[in-house]
């Protein structure tokens, strides 16, 4: 194996463009980084196109973090309600973009869909709490049934991602 040690490589027929097999990887003036699609037309940045902070929560029982990358702390305030902070912050706090999934089980996991679970699940950016570029305070809530009223509550577990650019 081979290994080479290098501070700029510049690509042979266009300065900006260098080809990885067979896939080009373009520098924009920038510095930004972009892959061309299967078919060579559309360039995917690929800082923007990337997660930049992502974490599983436990929402029930004793409440904490599975895992996670980009976050130091997970705070439990109240039924539904938690906080994730990043361990680097968000260039703004209005511009990042998050994506959240709920999972709530019966004996976490073990069996199926509980019967309180009815209902849409979702979880939203707390409206009451100023939006901030170091952490995100958020609730989960279940909508409502035909039999019940939605409700903030907790549930197994709680995984967010976060898109946009780092501070």
């Amino acid at each position: 194996m081979s290994t080479i040690v290098t501070d700029t490589i510049t690509g042979k027929s266009t300065a900006t463009t260098i080809t990885i097999g067979s896939t080009p990887v373009v520098s924009s003036a920038t510095g930004a980084l972009a892959i061309k699609d299967t078919q060579g037309n559309v360039n995917t940045d690929i800082q923007h196109g990337l997660s930049k902070t992502w974490a599983s929560i436990q929402g029930t029982d004793t409440f904490g973090m599975h895992d996670s990358h980009n976050i130091t702390s997970a705070t439990d305030h109240s039924t539904g309600n938690h906080t994730l902070t990043f361990a680097n912050d968000f260039n703004s706090a209005t511009t990042y973009t998050y994506a959240f999934g709920v999972w709530n089980t019966i004996n976490e996991g073990s069996s199926s869909l509980a019967a309180d679970a009815t209902g849409l699940l979702t979880v939203n950016r707390l409206g009451s709490v100023s939006a901030s570029a170091a952490s995100m305070r958020f609730s989960v809530m279940q909508g409502s049934t035909s039999s019940a009223s939605g409700a903030i509550k907790d549930v197994s577990q709680v995984t967010a991602t976060y898109f946009g650019d780092l501070a």
